[in-house]
């Protein structure tokens, strides 16, 4: 052991930072060995529970632990090491030499512990090595699919939470890279460089007191070694701490701290925040805590600018601190730009959430600067808890809100409500299933807001995203988010949010932390507003990751709730989706939609054709679809306002690219509109047009193949919030509210006309025209889920009972927006009251065989059910539901008794008869019962004779009867006559006899 004591000694005595990753055992011997040492740090694990403890290794364990070799050049797993730095909290004992002693035991103790809820760090992987670089746009994959974000950037895949923070480092990374351009680091050390320009931030903090409770955070910021010399940024945040009282006890750590983007509690209700303010009416659930609230909004504005003409954002806070970043106009002509002159860097600028999430960590930055022990600025310390904060705002704030706390890993809960594009949807699905125009997608958000390399990945460059946004999601695990959406608002483009959230879940759901992550998507309520029942439902998530308390045993869950399936994916005639289309591919290494499937929402879809053919430059690709309208149906006219597809095309050299058929216009989409004027029950197939675009081939001028073929009928735009996009097939047959509309069937193909190839016909699709988004108003009332077994057979002649038409409807709600009490705001399953009317009704009597039984179920008027859909009541109400199941009616079972006899004796002694009854039908004969006997003249006795029951299909019985010597002389011809009866008939039989 010297040698290796030797070596800590070396290091604790470097002339700089040394970074020694050790055992617990190690720091104490080191203590025991040399307490006077000025440049220990004492470590403490960053637990979720104070009461959770680990046990240390040992000395030896640790200097033997394969994952650590201790020498002057030694390595630990780069991934083990961020995770675990991300663990920890320091606290300094005395002053000096800094050395961090960190455990080596690293690996063992990260799986064994559950992931943190917050770190003390801005960014734990900063400077941690990525696996590989972010591929030129030319050379990077086209991936229809969401990215599998368990795959590093080496190829490698791994899932597990030790390498968490690699996969953390290389999201970010690529989410900065091609959407928002740096977040800079704020160390006042050389890591502060951005963009190869050797930039220096320091911060000073200060806080002055306005009046009780309120005070005035002030923060300078300064930036050296750029192009333009040395600036600083001051600018200050509003600070209110809650008044202590019976409800609103200091916790012993401080206030926690909710941090408001354009507010103090940004769009979100103040009273969720503060237990001793009075909840909204219909708010039951109330918070276990009191938080100090800090308004960003002065902050933010100081920073970047949240919109304004392109030539201003050059005077942007941000932009003068770091001039290299400047966003703005790329138009040389607009004064001001940011154009070479003005510093704009190799065409490409910055964006404003990156400028606003600097901003947020600057304030935290002084958030704790004013809270540590160590403040010794007028007043004191400030009592806030930098380890119980949340960010919550709404629309763009909202996703101010998502960026900046998945940009600060001190950030423990975030907020993100109503977010839109750029926040919780997917790039890819926004652009994939939506009308252009009609959602904020890549081509149609604010360049504001975003750096300007975004505008390679318009159109269909959104494919070769190599990230997408339920990975800025994931940038907030393992703390917690909840996001939010509201349908009724159609820009926001919660379809793709919903998928997106998923794909989100997965991530967290794979490290065993699925109830940190929730969202909620509900509807009819006015943009940022949160219903009571919505305050109900997420109130425990802020009483948990805020507040730290939980309402029972177990922490509670983060509300998933997505209303957008829950209203329109009932029982009926509504359209049909895959939760996992985009995911399922994730692990396999082989990016493909499941075979079989299709998107498939009503009249907007996306149907996919595998079909490799080879391309050359110049060559004619063709596209046509086809519909039909199956079975008996009414007249009806198609509409296809706008139909295309895109083929994606792999060159040799790497490259590829993607082809849409026909051209888009300078609207943005095909002029291709067609209509179809389809006669009743005509089952004719019905051909589009032949569309034709011009292939521009590899730039290597080599061939190309066709890797995946699209179709898409996705509409025209038809913008303004809560205006759906046209269709892009639909029908004027039927109420859609009440769905009756007829399906269509739809195919299409690609050929290259050239070469003759192609030409194959993808498989026939079903378009169910029960489209929530083209129901009038916005979104269409619940179809009752009826719940009916199908009964057990039943003999022929039973009448139909309750046994048989017993059907129950129920229906899937959230508890406060369908119906007002309990406003719970989960989702709840009740029953429906109404009427049942069956088909046959009841007491009707079947015939044998299979028949169907039919029920239409009426909910009752009133609560929740109404035939007059307006929009106040759309999402609140149920239309008539219907179902059928098959029933066996069995054919009676039938008794055939048949009686023989055999007789014995003389005229002088009597005769005896031996009878047998055979039954030979199909049902037991019960009950039997002879009640005469006759030879000849003569009576038989004992009559009656009870026999009991004979059983069916061949059963028998015997008995005798005996006759007296005056039947008739011996060798005489008689008539023997037996009768009698059963349950539910008689028998008889006439035989004629000789007497022995």
């Amino acid at each position: 052991m010297t040698k290796h004591w030797t070596f800590v000694r070396q290091l604790i005595s470097l002339p700089a930072v040394a970074l020694l990753f050790v055992c617990p055992a190690v720091a104490g011997a080191i203590a025991q060995e040399d307490p006077s040492n000025s440049s220990v740090l004492l470590l403490v694990w960053g637990v979720e529970n104070a009461g959770e403890a680990y046990a240390a290794p040992t000395f030896e364990s640790c200097m033997t632990n394969p994952d650590l070799t201790i020498h002057t050049n030694w390595r630990i797993r780069s991934s083990i090491m961020g995770n675990f730095l991300r663990n920890l909290s320091l606290t300094r004992i005395s002053s000096g030499l800094a050395v961090v002693l960190l455990l080596c035991a690293a690996t063992s103790l990260v799986q064994a512990q559950a992931p943190p809820l917050v770190f003390t760090v801005e960014n734990s992987g900063a400077g941690l090595p990525l696996t590989g670089t972010i591929p030129s746009m030319a050379q990077a994959p086209i991936l229809r699919q969401l990215p599998d974000p368990f795959v590093f950037r080496n190829g490698a895949r791994d899932t597990t939470w030790a390498s968490e923070e690699q996969h953390r480092a290389e999201w970010m990374d690529a989410i900065l890279q091609t959407e928002e351009g740096p977040k800079p680091a704020c160390t006042g050390t050389a890591a502060d460089a951005v963009l190869g320009v050797p930039y220096i931030c320091s911060e000073t903090e200060s806080y002055t007191t306005t009046s009780a409770n309120h005070y005035t955070l002030t923060i300078n910021v300064t930036v050296a070694g750029g192009p333009s010399g040395s600036h600083t940024l001051t600018t200050t945040a509003a600070i209110v701490t809650p008044t202590p009282s019976a409800t609103c006890v200091q916790p012993a750590n401080g206030w926690p701290i909710v941090i408001g983007m354009t507010g103090a509690t940004g769009s979100w209700p103040a009273s969720a925040f503060n237990a001793s303010t009075a909840s909204p009416t219909g708010v039951t659930v109330k918070p276990t805590g009191c938080a100090a609230t800090v308004n960003f909004a002065t902050a933010y504005a100081a920073f970047g600018k949240y919109i304004t003409s392109d030539a201003a954002h050059y005077t942007d806070g941000f932009y003068k601190l770091y001039p290299n970043l400047c966003a703005g106009s790329t138009t040389a002509s607009v004064t001001g730009a940011c154009v070479a002159a003005n510093g704009f860097p190799n065409g490409s600028n910055s964006g404003e959430y990156a400028a606003w999430s600097f901003g947020l960590s600057r304030v935290v930055d002084g958030l704790e600067a004013i809270s540590s022990p160590s403040y010794s600025g007028t007043g004191g310390p400030l009592p806030l808890d930098i380890t119980h904060s949340a960010t919550t705002g709404c629309s763009y704030a909202g996703k101010m809100a998502l960026w900046t706390g998945a940009l600060d890993e001190r950030i423990a809960l975030v907020i993100s409500q109503e977010n839109g594009g750029g926040g919780a949807p997917s790039w890819r699905l926004s652009h994939e299933i939506e009308t252009q125009g009609s959602v904020e997608d890549v081509n149609d958000t604010d360049y504001d807001w975003f750096d300007s390399t975004q505008l390679s990945y318009t159109a269909a460059g959104v494919y070769k995203m190599p990230e997408d946004h339920f990975e800025l999601m994931a940038l907030v695990a393992p703390r917690a988010l909840l996001q939010t959406g509201d349908s009724a608002y159609y820009w926001l483009g919660d379809r793709s949010a919903t998928f997106d959230s998923l794909a989100t879940a997965a991530v967290y759901n794979n490290y065993g932390i699925g109830d940190r992550f929730g969202y909620y998507i509900d509807t009819v309520h006015s943009h940022c507003a949160v219903p009571a029942y919505q305050q109900n439902a997420t109130q425990p998530v802020i009483n948990r990751f805020l507040f730290g308390t939980t309402t029972g045993p177990n922490a509670p869950a983060v509300p998933q709730v997505s209303w957008l399936f829950g209203d329109s994916l009932q029982a009926g005639a509504q359209p049909t989706y895959d939760a996992n289309f985009w995911t399922a591919w994730w692990g396999t290494g082989k990016p493909a939609f499941p075979a079989g499937e299709s998107w498939n929402w009503g009249g907007d879809v996306m149907l996919p054709l595998n079909q490799n053919i080879t391309v050359n430059t110049g060559d004619t690709i063709t596209t046509q679809y086809q519909v039909t309208m199956p079975g008996p149906h009414a007249a009806a006219t198609v509409t296809v306002p706008t139909a295309y597809t895109e083929v994606d095309i792999a060159c040799t050299d790497g490259s590829s690219y993607t082809l849409t058929v026909p051209a888009v216009n300078a609207s943005g989409y095909q002029t291709n509109n067609q209509a179809y004027s389809i006669a009743a029950n005509d089952n004719t197939t019905y051909a589009s047009n032949v569309y034709s675009v011009t292939n521009p081939g590899c730039t290597n001028g080599q061939p190309g193949t066709t890797t995946g073929t699209y179709f898409f009928g996705l509409g025209k735009s038809n913008p303004g919030a809560g205006n759906p996009g046209l269709a892009g097939f639909s029908t004027n047959d039927g109420v859609q509210e009440a769905a009756q509309t007829d399906p269509i069937n739809v195919t299409f193909n690609l050929a290259d006309s050239t070469t003759s190839q192609g030409g194959t016909w993808a498989p026939w699709t079903t378009l169910n025209e029960q489209n929530p988004y083209s129901c009038t108003p916005n979104g269409c009332p619940l179809t009752p889920t009826i719940t009916w077994p199908a009964p057990a057979s039943i003999t022929e002649g039973t009448p139909l009972s309750s046994t048989q038409l017993n059907a129950t409807a129920s229906y899937t709600y959230i508890a406060g927006l369908n119906v007002a009490s309990p406003a719970t705001g989960l989702l709840t399953t009740a029953s429906v009251p109404g009427t049942f009317t069956y088909s046959p009704p009841l007491g009707s009597v079947l015939p044998a065989g299979v028949d169907t039984l039919s029920v239409t179920f009426t909910p009752a008027a009133g609560s929740i059910y109404t035939t007059s859909i307006t929009a106040a009541n759309a999402y609140k109400y149920q239309t008539v539901a219907t179902a059928s199941v098959p029933i066996s009616v069995v054919q009676a079972p039938s008794v055939s008794l048949t009686t023989t006899a055999v007789l014995s004796g003389s005229a002088g002694s009597g005769y005896t008869a031996t009878i047998t009854i055979t039954n030979n039908g199909t049902g037991d004969a019960s009950n039997v019962m002879l009640t005469s006997a006759a030879l000849g003249s003569a009576s038989g006795s004992v009559i009656p004779q009870s026999l009991g029951t004979i059983a069916a299909n061949g059963g028998s019985l015997t008995t005798t009867v005996s006759f007296p010597g005056s039947a008739g002389i011996d060798g005489a011809h008689v008539a023997e006559k037996y009768s009698g009866t059963y349950t539910g008939g008689t028998f008889s039989a006439s035989i004629r006899a000789v007497l022995p």
